[in-house]
């Protein structure tokens, strides 16, 4: 219907109607995920908009062209668009654009590594939203403050505020999207793995049943289980095979970049370490918001092959991220991973030590397990520091049911000799 709106401003000559459908047009693309088609169908909305169009028409347009630069990763044109949305909506008082395009550009200003700033802005976007009763943009900022703040508990909570409010609102979509991100902060801090495993597979079942929900819901949701599922030993061969299904139906490049970033975790765990490696640093170098996480995930493939190359790319890609507490936690621990690899072990063990408290003060408690778990492969069962970390990661794997790295840290205690206590 969007679409026919369009065509029918275009055939007509009327370049603001062609504007406005524009910009509803390529907002209908963005909440489908084909974030390509919205930068399209929003550029060209842009481009028709007369010299003498009204300024609200244009903030809208430019508004919602901020948004679809930021999901494609082009965050500097993101930063500009929002920076002109806001001089024409505080101009005439529309807090809810204002809301939104501090949203977008507080979002993009996170993938340029102004963290701070970052989170200053999406604070004022829930503030100026709230105060204006625009729910949805509420629900939007709350959900990217979540993705921005300094501490994954943090995030957990802001997410779980999100839901919360989309849910009350019956906002499906954006409750959605919430669900589905503590659903990946309940896999980082390292608790609520049944509750998050349980729902999300409720979720994907229910849509299904309803024949409701895009491809890259189901993909996304299925993805941020699936690191758990493979954490906790449980086979995934079909919800892989059924999100390389998906992939191609999908605009956004996460789907498929998770894709293999599972794949890779997978491999770990079966014990094909340079499938592990190859597919780990094959994620981390592409160009995405997400490769830092990409990179702290495969890093755990490349100590468990001893691989000081793939680990001094990963250091590269962790050091090239944006500012901040996670990228530091994620830094120090692969290069304490290299000082062990280098068989530098005294100088390993601090190094250790201060990853996994970074990695703790992040709210990061599963990737501090596994942080531990890495010092104490490289260290092994003997060394006086080992015990330490062994009690942090067995806490934690035993906290939220990940057997598979259990086993790891039981096989390696078996392997020195070291008794196991039966558990």
């Amino acid at each position: 219907m969007v679409r026919e709106a369009l065509d029918l401003a275009t055939d007509a000559g009327d370049p603001v109607l062609q504007s406005r459908a524009g910009a509803a047009l390529g907002e209908a693309f963005i909440d489908a995920g084909d974030s390509s088609s919205a930068v399209e169908a929003l550029e060209a909305a842009e481009a028709a908009f007369p010299s003498d169009g009204p300024r609200a028409v244009q903030a809208e347009v430019l508004t919602h062209l901020s948004r679809a630069y930021m999901r494609i990763n082009d965050p500097r044109r993101s930063v500009e668009a929002a920076d002109r949305a806001l001089e024409l909506a505080e101009a005439l008082d529309l807090t809810r654009l204002i809301a939104e395009a501090l949203d977008n550009k507080g979002s993009s200003l996170g993938y340029l590594g102004r963290g701070k700033e970052a989170e200053a802005l999406l604070e004022g976007a829930v503030k100026v939203a709230r105060a204006g009763g625009h729910v949805a943009a509420e629900i939007r900022a709350l959900t990217n403050l979540g993705a921005s703040v300094d501490t994954a508990t943090r995030g957990l909570e802001a997410n779980r505020a999100s839901a919360q409010l989309a849910r009350r609102v019956g906002n499906a979509s954006l409750a959605r999207w919430a669900e589905d991100m503590i659903r990946w902060f309940a896999y980082a801090v390292g608790e609520g793995w049944d509750e998050a495993i349980d729902s999300g597979l409720a979720q994907v079942a229910d849509d299904h049943a309803r024949g409701v929900g895009s491809a890259f819901d189901e993909a996304r949701t299925l993805g941020f289980i699936g690191y758990s599922l493979i954490a906790r030993g449980q086979p995934i061969d079909e919800i892989l095979a059924r999100i390389a299904e998906l992939v191609p139906r999908i605009q956004d490049p996460f789907a498929g970049l998770s894709l293999t970033s599972l794949r890779g975790e997978q491999a770990l765990f079966a014990g094909d370490l340079t499938t592990a490696v190859r597919l780990g640093v094959e994620v981390s170098l592409v160009d995405e918001p997400a490769r830092m996480v990409f990179a702290s995930t495969a890093s755990h493939a490349a100590v468990a092959a001893r691989d000081r190359a793939a680990l001094e790319t990963l250091l590269a890609v962790a050091e090239g991220g944006p500012t901040g507490g996670y990228r530091k936690a994620v830094s120090a621990a692969i290069r304490a991973s290299l000082l062990g690899v280098d068989n530098r072990l005294e100088e390993a063990a601090v190094a250790f030590r201060e990853a996994v408290a970074l990695a703790q003060a992040e709210g990061e408690g599963f990737g501090a397990g596994r942080v531990a778990l890495d010092g104490f492969l490289l260290l092994g069962p003997n060394h006086p520091v080992s015990r330490e970390l062994e009690g942090v990661a067995r806490s934690v794997f035993e906290k939220c049911g990940a057997h598979a790295l259990l086993a790891q840290l039981d096989g390696a205690l078996a392997r020195s000799g070291v008794a196991v206590s039966p558990r």
